[in-house]
């Protein structure tokens, strides 16, 4: 019957030992779970804060009061660096002139602000045969201020305005001169012309 007790008491010892250390753990891994939960909990709601923060100042940044006058001179500034970029790069994307368009715009220049002068046709240049499209030059000279000028006009492009086989030579022309660059100058162009006709080459001359 000792015997006996004893291995009823031992294996009450026993599982009353076990409970205390399942009960053990238990109470040692609870505050785990709770600073688990609580971690959780605090990352979501500073996730949260996070995220109204982003979306306040988001909000405060397209939000433009214009009636500050520093957020009116930001704007302003902004706009003007914006239009300085875009003509920036339409004059990059710009192919350059040619030479043909750069004496274009010379001869309409002359032709609005240019003085008219005598002058007097020296000589004449054409290539052989009417098909040739360059090399038709009209040599002419000019005086301004005691100082003579001679300059020729390349007239290739000009066909449909003079006709250069009839051009006679050692007669009066009018030109047109730059007053402030006297070396640049024309003796024709699209709407002007300062060759004179035979038939007032002729009349002049009877006279």
């Amino acid at each position: 019957m000792g015997w006996g007790g004893g291995n009823t008491l031992g294996g009450r010892r026993k599982r009353t030992g076990v409970g205390h250390y399942g009960l053990f753990r238990s109470i040692a891994a609870a505050p785990a779970a709770t600073a688990a939960i609580v971690g959780y909990s605090w990352v979501a709601e500073g996730a949260r804060h996070s995220a109204a923060k982003a979306s306040d100042g988001a909000m405060a940044m397209t939000s433009l009061d214009l009636r500050d006058p520093h957020q009116q001179l930001a704007a302003a500034l902004f706009a003007a660096g914006a239009a300085a970029a875009l003509v920036a790069f339409l004059v990059l994307r710009r192919k350059p002139a040619s030479a043909q368009e750069k004496e274009q715009r010379r001869r309409a220049h002359l032709g609005r602000e240019g003085r008219i002068i005598d002058g007097t046709v020296l000589d004449i240049a054409a290539p052989d045969g009417d098909e040739a499209d360059t090399g038709h030059f009209i040599f002419y000279q000019y005086e301004i201020a005691g100082v003579t000028y001679q300059s020729s006009q390349d007239v290739s492009q000009l066909r449909d305005y003079v006709d250069i086989d009839n051009c006679l030579v050692d007669i009066p022309a009018s030109v047109r001169y730059d007053a402030r660059n006297p070396t640049s100058s024309m003796i024709v162009s699209e709407t002007w012309n300062g060759l004179r006709p035979r038939s007032a080459v002729g009349f002049a001359a009877l006279k």
